[in-house]
């Protein structure tokens, strides 16, 4: 049985979507969070994770090799 449910996307607003279609008795399947948007995890990754500055990803963001 295929089900939807109402979901909140920050970009696209309310949306209907499918549940996974698949029932595990001891880990159900669950929707935690929406799809990553363009850019979204920037921060995580080139600051915290890879250690460039703050400036550092100015810097690449200005010269549109990131965004």
């Amino acid at each position: 049985m295929v089900t939807e449910i109402p979901w909140q996307h920050p970009v696209m607003g309310s949306e209907w979507i499918t549940e996974p279609p698949w029932r595990l008795s001891e880990t159900p399947a669950k929707i935690k969070r929406h799809g990553p948007l363009f850019g979204e995890h920037n921060q995580e990754v080139y600051h915290d994770l890879l250690g460039l500055s703050n400036e550092e990803i100015k810097k690449l963001e200005e010269k549109e090799i990131i965004f």
